[in-house]
C-alpha cells in the first residue's frame, strides 16, 4: 500500500486554533458586557439635571446659617442676616403625580429639580448628604457644603 503526503492540519494546530478563537470570542463578550454597561451609566435621563442641582443648591445657600431641625427630616433649614428661614424641601404640585425639590424663601418658591419621588438628607456640621430618586427609579447621591 503507498501513502501519499497530504498536506493539512494536525490535531495540536487545530486544537491551538480552537484555544485562541475561543480566547477571542471570550474577550468580546467582555468587550461588550463593559459597552453595555457604560452606555447605562453614560446615559442617565436625569445625571445633568442632579449634577446642576447640586451646583445650584450650593449657590442658593450662600449667605444663609444652617439651623438644624429634627422633626422635618427631609427638609433643610437656614436663616439669613435677618432671621428669615429659608427651607428647601420636598414639594407636590396639585394634580401632578410627580414632586420637586424647591427652595422655599419669603413666602415664594423657587424650584430647583423636578419629577423627583423621594429625597433622603442625612446633615452633619459640615453639610448634608443628598440622595434623590427620580421618578424614573433612577437614584443619585451627592453632597453639599454648608456655608460659613
Amino acid at each position: 500500500m503507498v501513502f501519499k503526503k497530504i498536506k493539512a492540519f494536525t490535531l495540536v494546530e487545530a486544537i491551538c486554533a480552537l484555544l485562541i478563537l475561543s480566547v477571542v470570542l471570550l474577550l468580546f463578550q467582555v468587550g461588550v458586557s463593559q459597552l453595555r454597561r457604560v452606555q447605562q451609566i453614560s446615559f442617565r435621563e436625569y445625571q445633568d439635571d442632579f449634577q446642576v442641582f447640586l451646583l445650584q443648591i450650593e449657590y442658593e445657600m450662600r449667605g444663609f446659617t444652617y439651623r438644624q431641625q429634627n422633626y422635618f427630616p427631609k427638609e433643610l433649614y437656614f436663616q439669613d442676616e435677618l432671621l428669615l428661614d429659608s427651607v428647601f424641601q420636598l414639594y407636590a404640585n396639585t394634580g401632578d403625580p410627580s414632586f420637586m425639590i424647591r427652595k422655599h424663601y419669603k413666602g415664594g418658591h423657587q424650584p430647583l429639580l423636578m419629577n423627583v419621588r423621594d429625597w433622603q438628607l442625612k446633615p452633619d456640621k459640615f453639610g448634608s448628604k443628598i440622595e434623590v430618586t427620580f421618578r424614573n427609579g433612577e437614584t443619585y447621591k451627592g453632597y453639599v457644603v454648608f456655608p460659613e
